[in-house]
């Protein structure tokens, strides 16, 4: 028994393992700044039962948090191939920390809007800088696979720390948080600016690239194959856009004896799925054609969400968030390395950054869309446009997925 035990757990570890310690330091940093993105998800509450305002002006200032991340995943990524990324992410750190201890002190509608449109910009350059830092220095591409899930896990368990804190914390008055969210990201500014100091000389020599020289034949053939990824990328965005939106509606008015917790169940479920299996899956299926991989997590998740029009008893609910979850866990940090992959090597930022911004479209889009479609139909076309959505962007995948193979191996 305990070999069976020992050997399970090698199994599950060997996932985790080969990332370079500095690589580590950095994933740490983003579990703090996950861990602050947790709270993102309850500014609308201190809108609304705090400052007293509408729905309709908290909805349209959440609004400019998303254009904030719109725009700071390509120009984080912009600014890290003209720099560094260590220098951008350190920025990002700094200028998020004063917009959260700036929210704390105000209450006029629009310095909030403008503060929630800097923690946009500041998170998303956060992350797609330092996701390149870590990409970069990962020289092989099994060790890169392992990072791009461990950085996914990170964000999620973050999310979900935050969240706790919130549900902790928020009783003492949402300042209490903004001061711990200034202070976390403080830290972590500081700590990554000391990083970059004493081993400036080392990271120095492993982030240079050799660039790629292509025929423009080649050139064309690698847009083309970004151009799916991304659309592929705004439509997992459309499918996350309704998690958040129009799925707790069905799900609370479909099940509405359960109460709330018909919709917190789920939540948690996803999460947990996420942070045991995230990495562990993705290392056993590395070996295959990451556009296969990508394609399929779409139609998991859309089929997923499908499920939810025959979800005649809460069972079946749960059956399509585990199928849904998995093709989360199959795509997005699968997505994110294609980009990265795709990514001449003097533009590796700008490649990254256009993954987040295109995903962050997409989560301003998807719930305008979503809800239109929910409000004039049925939430049960919404979700048969998704599993159609889904087998689109999978066909559209198959098609590509050879194409892929040939770019990355030359």
């Amino acid at each position: 028994m305990y070999e069976l035990i020992t050997s399970a757990f090698n199994g599950y570890t060997i996932s985790y393992r080969g990332i370079p310690s500095l690589c580590w330091h950095r994933i740490v940093i983003s579990l703090m700044v996950a861990i602050v993105s947790g709270f993102i998800f309850f500014f609308s509450l201190y809108f609304v039962s705090i400052l007293h305002f509408t729905v309709e002006k908290a909805g349209i200032m959440m609004a400019c948090y998303g254009i904030g991340t719109a725009i700071g995943g390509l120009l984080g990524g912009k600014l890290s191939d003209k720099i560094t990324p260590s220098i951008v992410s350190t920025i990002a750190l700094l200028i998020m920390a004063i917009a959260f201890l700036i929210l704390g002190a105000i209450t006029a509608p629009v310095t909030l809007a403008l503060c929630l449109f800097c923690i946009g910009l500041s998170a998303y350059a956060f992350i797609t800088s330092n996701t390149l830092w870590i990409l970069n220095y990962c020289k092989i591409e099994a060790i890169r696979n392992k990072a791009i899930n461990i950085i996914y896990v990170t964000l999620n368990l973050g999310i979900g720390v935050g969240a706790f804190l919130v549900s902790l914390l928020s009783k003492h008055g949402f300042i209490i948080l903004f001061h711990l969210a200034t202070l976390l990201l403080l830290l972590s500014a500081i700590y990554l600016f000391l990083l970059r100091i004493f081993t400036k000389n080392h990271i120095h020599t492993r982030e240079i690239l050799n660039d790629q020289h292509e025929t423009a034949s080649e050139q064309q053939k690698r847009r083309n194959v970004a151009v799916v990824v991304l659309a592929c990328v705004f439509l997992a965005g459309f499918f996350i856009a309704q998690i958040s939106t129009t799925y707790p509606i069905y799900i609370h008015d479909k099940f509405y004896h359960l109460g709330i917790k018909a919709v917190g169940i789920l939540f948690i479920l996803s999460a947990a799925l996420i942070v045991l299996f995230q990495a562990p899956i993705n290392y056993r299926l590395s070996k295959y054609n990451k556009l296969l991989l990508l394609g399929l997590g779409l139609f998991l998740m859309g089929f997923g969400i499908l499920l939810l029009s025959f979800a005649f008893t809460y069972f079946i609910v749960i059956i399509a968030c585990i199928i849904q979850t998995l093709g989360d866990i199959l795509f997005f940090a699968t997505a994110q390395f294609v980009c990265y992959q795709l990514g001449i090597s003097s533009r590796k930022g700008h490649s990254i950054g256009l993954y987040r911004s295109v995903y962050a479209s997409s989560l301003i889009v998807g719930p305008a869309v979503g809800g239109f479609i929910y409000d004039r139909s049925s939430g049960d076309l919404l979700w048969v446009i998704c599993g159609i959505i889904g087998l689109i962007g999978l066909i559209a995948c198959l098609r590509y997925k050879n194409l892929y193979a040939t770019i990355i191996t030359k």
